[in-house]
């Protein structure tokens, strides 16, 4: 029998055809069995195994055999009879319910086990019972015809024709007879002349799930049937278990009775199975029915060629064996004892892929010299060809595969806390869930998030920075309200100093006098000419957007902020209103509307060049965007186009000296009283523009926690195409989760307010901590959760209940009134200040910070998020012991699914001793690594023996080495088809 060092392959099935001479509807011309067989052979894509079916006998089936012998069918390496009968209810018209007998060849002696196991179904019918063997058959067709003389051949053809089994009779003949439970399994029609042929009568339905509970596959090609028997439809799993023996896998044939139908069904239907060319691989596919069994015109397509690493071999090194180790496009695990050699083919993998050996436990670090001149070399699925010695720096600029070795996953998963890298790498992958149109040129998650963030970052900046301004606007003109009485008392002064300096003086006069690989390279070329332009348009659209945000911010804030200043600063120039106006700075001409045409110009080049969601047609033959249409397409038909095509004075001088005198003091004195009468007016105006600045303040305040939201939000559609791939995966990726969270920190900033204070003295902030808790119990929840409307409110309450009792604690080394001014300024920028909260984003597993986890569960976590939400990575995934620190049942209940999913997109190889990621996740390959003892000064020779599980030596080497529990192992003889004794193991 056929065994294949790379495990379980994909291969083109015949399971059900017909030949020359076949018992019944024979439409094959006389003397074609070249022709057959040469159709067989140059079929395409081409047929490895064949069920050669035929009524009740064997004998065509030996037919075929011997032209094997003969050196026909090289291509074939698994022939195997397909015994067809009818059981004795029939459909609903009236036809016969067809059922299979699939027979394991692989024992020399199946030919006559199965000559005997049908001589054990019997038919009764005119007062004798036949059996289904060919001597019967023949008898029954001549009593049938009711002629003792009816040719041999006739006569079998017309029994074959009449021969009919009760199910039960086929129930107990498998009970009698262990070789045939062994060695046959059951197929029944799925289509009208099988048991969808009963489903109009309901009276048929006990009789239905009889047939079905009995049948081990069904051959049908529709894939509603597919879906349903591998528990993806109406029935679960478990439900299939319970009502009919468990899930199917499907089958399907060309059922050829003519030379134009060998090995073309309709419509491409072709059978696929996953395994070696044995008959253990359909019973594979019984265990695991959607997993190695399909029907269509192609396999399931996997990794993409040149993300798969197809072979390794090593030249200059006597310890590794010679020739290629070939691998499995797959899930491939490499088991063996400690000290095998199993990590050492990973590391070498890894390296020759572009990987540094930087841990200091790696393989080829602690095997050093003695490496020498050994030189790998790694050849891709497609083709290419890396080699590199392995005491040499990488090759590749960038590692064609990731690797997950021991000490990197220990590094990530560390309890003395998470790592930077664990977290690189989840951003990573975030970043990455983008595409690339919606990346604004960014490189990294940290820069996309700085280009989303940034309008929101810089409206707080703006507000905060207004913050300040009105805060000192407002302590200037607090001191001004707060002059107002001296001012009065100072300008009565100089009344009266003018009026006495007047007075003197009169009374000297009165004495004295600011092709299709072609078009499909094409096409993916204009796709991504066409995701630059979206891209260059989007960067565009948010400088816009920007721009905008700027304009408003401008109007609404800063200039008229900036007149307010202008007036304050050269209140001296005494300009009244109308003349300050023409100071008020603004724009020329209307820029919104040349923002909203241009925004609306971008948006419109955007729609044109995006376009419409273009769903693929079934059809790849079907056009989507023809060649020479490419430059004007939009993205989403370029993108189905190349979906299709694969599938963003005359006085005394003393008196005069006098009266000299007398005059400067007077008109100094009356421009001091000019100076103090503005100064007075100001003041009592202070009033009225302080209250304008405490609103313009108190809407500061609320824009910078509005702003802090609109970053939360930016942040949270950073993480919502993870977010969503994770919210329509099912099992355990839907235990992870992503927070955006505001965080408070209210110490910070009681710890500040404090400093400002004196608190020993009496008030309501006596004492460390108090000024704290009335924080939480007043502020804490709008900071955390409110937006900028109800912040506002709340700090509007804690001035109205505190401003009072803050005074009460102004320190004691504050005595002047420019340390009083400057103390009360420090006091109301504390009170506005937000640098205590910000925006935090991270992972939850099961609603647990990743920071709080367990190493063994951030190790979970780690591997879901290579396993199932690194899904833009598509380099071959390996990991080294992925099982470290995690319990069995957590194995197999979060990861086991994950490795079964990822291998259908990536090749995964993974290093384990864990029965659950080889047995449970149905791994494509097993290498079994083994190791002499080592010579002195040598390396340990290494050998290594692969295949899939459908090879019996592989199972024996998978339930010897892999450790596990005692379910386990029932579970692993269970599923592999191995007869164990728990105990023995």
């Amino acid at each position: 029998m056929h065994s294949d060092a790379r495990g379980s392959i994909w291969r083109r099935w015949e399971p059900h055809i017909h030949t020359p001479g076949t018992l019944k509807e024979d439409s094959y011309p006389a003397d074609c069995w070249d022709e057959y067989l040469t159709r067989i052979e140059q079929s395409s894509p081409k047929i490895e195994a064949l069920g050669i079916t035929d009524y009740g006998t064997l004998d065509r089936y030996l037919d075929v055999v011997a032209y094997k012998q003969e050196g026909r069918l090289p291509e074939v390496q698994l022939i195997f009879p397909n015994i067809e009968l009818r059981f004795a209810t029939g459909t609903s018209k009236n036809n016969a319910v067809n059922f299979h007998l699939l027979v394991d060849p692989s024992d020399e002696h199946h030919v006559a086990e199965t000559q005997s196991f049908l001589r054990q179904l019997t038919f009764g019918v005119g007062g004798q019972t036949y059996s289904a063997h060919s001597e019967d058959l023949v008898r029954l067709g001549r009593a049938h015809m009711n002629d003792r003389d009816l040719p041999e051949a006739q006569a079998l053809r017309v029994g074959a024709a009449q021969f009919k089994v009760e199910v039960h009779r086929l129930r107990e003949a498998f009970d009698n007879n262990k070789w045939a439970r062994d060695n046959i399994l059951v197929g029944v029609a799925g289509g009208s002349d099988g048991t969808s042929g009963l489903q109009k009568d309901a009276g048929f339905a006990a009789f239905r799930q009889e047939i079905e509970r009995l049948s081990d596959v069904i051959f049908a090609a529709q894939l509603s049937q597919r879906e349903f028997w591998g528990g993806q439809r109406a029935a679960s799993v478990a439900e299939l278990v319970r009502d009919y023996g468990g899930p199917k896998p499907c089958l399907h044939g060309s059922d050829a009775h003519e030379l134009d139908k060998v090995g073309v069904p309709d419509d491409d239907r072709f059978c696929w199975i996953k395994g070696d060319l044995t008959f253990e691989s359909l019973r594979q596919a019984c265990l695991e029915p959607l997993q190695r069994a399909l029907v269509g015109p192609e396999p399931p397509a996997g990794a993409i060629s040149h993300r798969v690493a197809d072979g390794l071999s090593l030249t200059d090194a006597n310890w590794f064996p010679s020739g290629d180790i070939r691998l499995n496009p797959g899930l491939v695990a490499i088991i063996g004892a400690r000290g095998s050699g199993k990590t050492a083919l990973a590391d070498i993998l890894a390296n020759v892929a572009g990987e540094k050996a930087d841990d200091s436990q790696s393989f080829l670090r602690r095997a050093g010299s003695l490496l020498g001149m050994a030189k790998a070399k790694l050849t891709w699925a497609d083709g290419v060809v890396q080699e590199k010695n392995l005491l040499g720096a990488p090759v590749a600029a960038a590692p064609r595969v990731r690797y997950l070795s021991q000490q990197f996953v220990e590094r990530l998963c560390s309890s003395e806390g998470i790592s930077d890298e664990l977290l690189l790498e989840i951003e990573r992958v975030v970043f990455e869930s983008h595409p690339v149109e919606s990346r604004y040129g960014a490189t990294s998650f940290k820069e996309l998030l700085d280009i989303r963030a940034a309008r929101a970052r810089s409206t707080r900046s703006t507000h905060e920075g207004l913050l300040a301004d009105v805060n000192l606007r407002l302590t200037e003109l607090r001191a001004l309200q707060a002059a107002a009485p001296a001012i009065k008392t100072k300008l009565e002064e100089v009344a009266r100093s003018i009026k006495a300096d007047k007075d003197a003086r009169s009374k000297l006069l009165a004495q004295g006098a600011a092709d299709r690989i072609f078009q499909l390279n094409a096409t993916t070329e204009e796709v991504g000419r066409r995701q630059r332009a979206i891209e260059a348009l989007s960067l565009k659209k948010q400088a816009i957007a920007g721009l905008t945000d700027h304009v408003a911010n401008e109007r609404r804030a800063i200039l008229p902020n900036r007149l307010a200043k202008l007036k304050a600063t050269y209140a001296s120039a005494a300009f009244d209103d109308a003349q300050w106006a023409h100071f008020d700075l603004g724009y020329q001409g209307n820029p919104e509307d040349v923002l909203a045409q241009s925004l609306s110009t971008v948006e419109a080049e955007l729609h044109r060049l995006t376009g419409v969601t273009i769903a693929v047609t079934q059809d790849p033959t079907v056009t989507i965007v023809e060649q020479s249409q490419l430059q004007s397409a939009t993205l989403h038909a370029l993108e189905a186009e190349v979906q299709r095509l694969q599938r963003l004075v005359g006085i005394d001088q003393l008196k005069a000296q006098q009266y000299t005198t007398l005059t400067a003091n007077i008109t100094r004195s009356e421009g001091e009283e000019s100076k103090l009468r503005a100064a007075l007016t100001r003041a009592e105006q202070a009033s009225g523009m302080i209250a304008a600045l405490l609103k313009q303040r108190d809407d500061a305040y609320g824009a910078v926690f509005d702003a802090i939201i609109d970053e939360s939000s930016e942040l949270t559609a950073l993480y919502a195409p993870l977010e969503a791939t994770i919210n329509a995966a099912s099992g355990t990726v839907r235990k992870l989760s992503f927070l955006v969270k505001r965080n408070v920190n209210v110490d910070e900033w009681a710890s500040k307010g404090e400093a400002l204070m004196d608190l020993r003295t009496t008030g309501p902030f006596r004492g460390h901590g108090a000024l704290a808790e009335a924080a939480r119990q007043r502020l804490l929840t709008a900071w955390a959760t409110g937006d900028g409307n109800s912040v506002k409110q709340a700090m509007a309450a804690f001035h109205s209940e505190y401003d009072s009792g803050i005074r009460t604690h102004m320190r004691a080394d504050v005595q002047s009134a420019e340390d009083r001014a400057k103390w009360a300024a420090e006091v109301a920028d504390w009170l506005v200040s937000t640098d205590h909260i910000s925006v935090s984003y991270g992972v939850q597993y099961e609603g647990i910070n990743i920071e709080q986890l367990s190493p063994g569960t951030r190790g979970i976590v780690l591997l879901l998020l290579y396993l199932a939400l690194d899904r833009d990575d598509e380099r071959p995934l390996i990991i080294d012991q992925p099982e470290e620190n995690l319990d069995p049942k957590s194995i197999y209940s979060e990861l086991v699914q994950r490795f079964r999913e990822a291998r259908d997109r990536r090749q995964v190889i993974i290093v384990t001793h864990n029965a659950n990621l080889v047995v449970n996740t149905d791994a494509d390959q097993v290498i079994v690594a083994t190791s002499s003892s080592s010579r002195v000064g040598a390396l340990p020779d290494l050998s290594y023996i692969s295949g899939g599980l459908e090879n019996a030596t592989i199972r024996e080497a998978v339930c010897e080495i892999l450790e596990g529990g005692r379910e386990a192992f029932r579970d692993r003889a269970r599923r592999l088809h191995v007869n164990l004794e728990v105990g023995s193991q």
